[in-house]
């Protein structure tokens, strides 16, 4: 046979070796007893029926996380709020338009900026801007206080945190309402407005002094009543404008003070830097810690020094 001849018979030589395989398989499972195929038959059916019974399971769980994810969106603390490129309100949660003061789906592609008071507008216009002005980085967070108008009628302070998010340049912002906070803050402030002019009318000055760090506070008033332009007075400041006559008693009523803890006063005299001599009145009272140890020392300072004059006066010239 010719090496020719030969190559010509190689495919057919494997397609009768190929024939003869696939026949032989065929009889091989011909010969396999029907238990076995059916017991085959029933493993692949409880396996699909496993696989059916994983993916209810993972569309259960699904379902339940979002509904989880709904509910803590629409009743978190915070109002959230998608807005469009232009500041229309294209999504929010019910705090958000109870925010606002209008149901929510009645807010849906109406202006943000409509619901903040004229005088914030400059505030919120810069946030919106500086966010679009950088729209290629996603997740820089910009932020501004301003004064939400709730039904157009009721002013709340706000505090805006703001992202812009996606190709089209949405703004993610978080809204907190911070109207408790400002107004207890407008108070404190007005409460020390109070304080101050009680304490100008007076005559008297506030003053701390902390036990562990030996670090004094004096209050503007103070500060006049010394007569010193330290803005961090010590200790030693007040001990070397201690008239010397005075120092031996006002630091036994200092240590009475931190040994009892009960609220002591003291009067006593004071030289000034430029020499003048000054009655003080001074009243301090122990603040401890929960095991009683001595934290510091507040109370008030005030200048006496005309009574004193007066009394001496009445003194010499009796009635």
């Amino acid at each position: 046979m010719t090496p020719g001849h030969q190559a010509k018979s190689q495919p057919a030589k494997f397609r009768r070796q190929a024939e003869e395989r696939v026949a032989k398989r065929v009889r091989t499972a011909a010969s396999q007893s029907g238990s076995d195929t059916r017991r085959l038959m029933h493993e692949l059916e409880v396996h699909q029926v496993e696989l059916e019974l994983q993916n209810e399971d993972l569309l259960q769980a699904r379902a339940e996380l979002e509904a989880n994810y709904n509910e803590l969106y629409d009743f978190a603390p915070v109002g959230y709020f998608t807005l469009g490129r232009n500041g229309d309100i294209e999504k929010t949660n019910l705090t958000g338009a109870a925010m606002l003061g209008q149901p929510r789906a009645r807010l849906h592609g109406q202006r943000f900026a409509s619901f903040v008071a004229p005088e914030s507008l400059p505030y919120f216009d810069c946030l919106i801007n500086c966010l679009l002005g950088r729209a290629t980085v996603e997740y820089d967070k910009e932020s501004c206080m301003v004064t939400l108008m709730k039904g157009g009628t009721t002013p709340i302070f706000a505090y805006i945190e703001a992202t812009v998010v996606g190709p089209d340049s949405r703004i993610r912002a978080v809204v907190m309402d911070i109207t408790s906070a400002e107004q207890a803050r407008n108070a404190l402030r007005d409460s020390e407005e109070r304080l101050r002019l009680a304490l100008d009318a007076s005559g008297m000055g506030v003053w701390k002094w902390e036990c562990d760090t030996r670090d004094f506070y004096w209050s503007p008033e103070c500060i006049t009543i010394f007569g010193v332009d330290c803005l961090c007075p010590t200790l030693d400041t007040l001990t070397t404008l201690l008239h010397p006559h005075d120092t031996e008693r006002a630091a036994a009523v200092l240590g009475r003070a931190l040994a009892d803890g009960k609220e002591q006063s003291v009067e006593f005299r004071i030289i000034r830097p430029n020499g003048e001599v000054v009655w003080i009145f001074a009243r301090g009272q122990v603040q401890c810690d929960k095991a009683g140890k001595p934290l510091r020392l507040i109370g008030i300072a005030q200048d006496i020094t005309g009574r004193k004059r007066a009394e001496q006066e009445a003194n010499v010239y009796p009635a």
